[in-house]
C-alpha cells in the first residue's frame, strides 16, 4: 500500500457528490482541441481542452506553455 498499513485504521469521516464536477465528454470526442490564443500572449487551457480529468488538465496547461514558447 502506498501509505503503509496504518490506512487500515482510518476511517471516512465524509463523502459527497458533486454534480457536473468535470466536463461532460462524449464518445468519439477528439481528446485534444485546437488550442485557443486569447491575444496578447494568453491561451486558454484547462480540462475542458483535452480530457476531462487532472491528467487532462496537466496535458492542456503543458499544450498551452509549449504553444507560447513556439516562435
Amino acid at each position: 500500500k502506498a501509505f503503509g498499513h496504518q490506512v487500515e485504521t482510518w476511517r471516512l469521516l465524509k463523502s459527497g457528490h458533486v454534480l457536473e464536477a468535470q466536463p461532460r465528454f462524449e464518445p468519439k470526442a477528439a481528446f485534444r482541441r485546437k488550442m485557443t490564443a486569447q491575444g496578447r500572449g494568453v491561451v486558454v487551457a484547462g480540462d475542458y481542452c483535452t480530457t476531462p480529468s487532472i491528467q487532462g488538465a496537466l496535458v492542456s496547461g503543458r499544450l498551452a506553455a509549449q504553444h507560447l514558447l513556439t516562435p
